[in-house]
């Protein structure tokens, strides 16, 4: 089982890894289908949602960027342990909540991506 766990562990990883490398190109669609690919794996993962978030609102469709932020606070308000480990009792960080407040608003304003961790270049993103 924690084979199994490590596994999946080092996908999301390179998945989120893909996903930052595309979004420095300015490549949102692949980005927006890669972090969907890390939502399928772990669809409590937060920051998978940002990313999706914020490809949308680069893209123009605010519509979907909400969306992502509704299903992220959805699945993640589900959870009583989350939100009683957090400060300020909220189950979504400031980041994520903020992320869709900018969809919200249709401002798809563009944050600077973090470096991609593993140095690793993706062709497809280029």
């Amino acid at each position: 089982m924690r084979a199994r766990e490590e596994l999946r562990d080092g996908l999301l990883g390179a998945i989120r890894d893909a996903a930052r490398a595309c979004e420095h190109a300015r490549r949102w669609e692949d980005a927006a289908n890669l972090y969907r690919s890390g939502i399928e794996l772990d669809s409590l993962n937060e920051g998978l949602y940002r990313g999706l978030m914020l490809c949308h609102c680069e893209i123009g469709d605010h519509s979907e960027a909400l969306q992502a932020y509704r299903r992220c606070r959805e699945l993640l308000t589900a959870l009583p342990r989350r939100a009683a480990q957090r400060q300020d009792a909220s189950p979504i960080s400031q980041r994520t909540r903020a992320r869709g407040e900018c969809a919200h608003l249709g401002r798809g304003e563009a944050h600077t991506t973090e470096k991609v961790s593993s140095g690793l270049t993706f062709p497809f993103c280029k």
